[in-house]
């Protein structure tokens, strides 16, 4: 999880200075909604993770993509709801997580949470690594895990949930991370277009 939330703060701190209607590998959306959805997103897990409320609507992309939760910082608006998260994680113990896991517990480090967190801050990390015109790879520990999870959304069917396009054909070389991306519908290959 750390590793996942690593990859996110970088690629976030990276895009510094990208327009934010720099477009990305998310056809519909331009750098400001992945931004948003993705702390919006992270905020919302917060919330879970802190026993407050959560409405559906809060995690439905195109809420949390139109929502402003980029304040003047977007990287700092993503640590400040992402840290305490892996925080969260990392001082439980591995019996807890396993126990939560199995009784489905809505503790704080529910492995679900942990799952869709990997997910969000892997994918669209990614997403505003390109978006910024960086080629930036996840990293493959980070992907393997993802992969392993998103592969499970949707009862197997990812494209069965509006957030993800069909999935893209890989070579047999496809790194984890293209494997990753492209089975949530976007093209391995993205570059943003020059100037």
């Amino acid at each position: 999880m750390q590793k996942a939330y690593e990859f996110a703060s970088d690629a976030i701190d990276g895009a510094a200075g990208t327009p934010l209607d720099a477009v990305t590998p998310c056809e519909k959306w331009d750098l400001r909604h992945v931004l948003n959805h993705l702390i919006g997103t992270t905020h919302a897990f917060w919330q879970v993770t802190t026993g407050r409320p959560v409405t559906v609507s809060e995690f439905l992309p195109e809420n949390t993509a139109e929502a402003d939760y980029l304040g003047a910082d977007p990287g700092a608006s993503f640590q400040a709801v992402a840290a305490p998260i892996v925080a969260l994680y990392e001082n439980s113990s591995a019996a807890e997580r396993s126990l939560s896991a199995i009784l489905f517990a809505p503790e704080p480090v529910a492995t679900l949470t942990v799952q869709l967190c990997i997910i969000e801050w892997s994918v669209h990390g990614w997403d505003v690594t390109r978006s910024a015109g960086r080629n930036v790879r996840i990293p493959d520990s980070v992907a393997k895990v993802a992969l392993l999870f998103a592969a499970q959304l949707g009862g197997g069917n990812p494209q069965a949930l509006p957030s993800f396009g069909p999935p893209r054909e890989t070579g047999t070389t496809a790194t984890m991370g293209d494997q990753l991306v492209a089975l949530l519908g976007r093209d391995p290959d993205f570059s943003r277009p020059g100037p």
